[in-house]
C-alpha cells in the first residue's frame, strides 16, 4: 500500500487536490442548503423565503474567507523570509520592485473604489438599506473585482500578442 506523503506532491497535484476539495465542500453545503428546508417561509414576511441551512452557507463562506486571508498573510511573511533582506533581483527580475508595486497599486484601487462607491439606498426584500458604509464597501468589492478581471484579461492579451512580436529562432 502506498504511505500518503503530501511533502513530495508537485506543486501541480497539490493544488488539483484543494481546489477539488473546495469544489466538493461547496457543492455539498449548496446541495444541502437547497435540499433541506429551501422552502421555508419567513416568519415576518410569508411571501419571502427563510431557509434553514442559511447559517451553514454563510459560515463556510466565512471559513473561505478567513483561509483566503490566512494564506495571503502567511504566503507573504514567508515569501519575505525565504527571499531574505538583500535579494532584490531574482534571476534578474526585480522582484521586490513588483512585490511593492502590487500590493500599492491593489491598495490604493481599494482605496479609490471605496472613495469612488455608491451610497445610495438599495431596497432589499422590499425593505430600504441605507448603511452607507456597507453599501460602499460591498461596492468597493465589486468595483475592485472588476477593475482586476479587466487588467488580468489584459495582462494576457499583452503576453499573448508579444509572443508574437519575438521573432522565431
Amino acid at each position: 500500500m502506498k504511505r500518503f506523503d503530501i511533502h513530495r506532491w508537485t506543486t501541480e497535484k497539490m493544488s488539483q487536490t484543494i481546489l477539488y476539495v473546495l469544489i466538493v465542500i461547496i457543492m455539498i453545503t449548496f446541495a444541502l442548503f437547497y435540499l433541506i428546508g429551501y422552502n421555508i417561509p419567513y416568519l415576518f414576511n410569508p411571501s419571502l423565503n427563510a431557509p434553514l441551512l442559511t447559517d451553514g452557507v454563510m459560515g463556510v463562506m466565512d471559513l473561505l474567507l478567513l483561509m483566503g486571508v490566512g494564506i495571503i498573510v502567511w504566503s507573504g511573511i514567508y515569501t519575505a523570509g525565504r527571499r531574505g533582506k538583500h535579494a532584490d533581483n531574482d534571476n534578474n527580475i526585480p522582484v521586490r520592485q513588483i512585490d511593492y508595486a502590487v500590493a500599492g497599486g491593489t491598495s490604493l484601487l481599494l482605496v479609490l473604489t471605496l472613495a469612488l462607491g455608491s451610497g445610495e439606498t438599495l431596497l432589499i426584500n422590499g425593505q430600504p438599506f441605507s448603511d452607507v458604509f456597507w453599501l460602499k464597501l460591498s461596492d468597493m468589492f465589486l468595483l475592485t473585482s472588476f477593475f482586476l478581471l479587466i487588467i488580468a484579461v489584459a495582462a494576457m492579451i499583452y503576453g499573448k500578442s508579444r509572443s508574437y512580436r519575438q521573432p522565431k529562432r
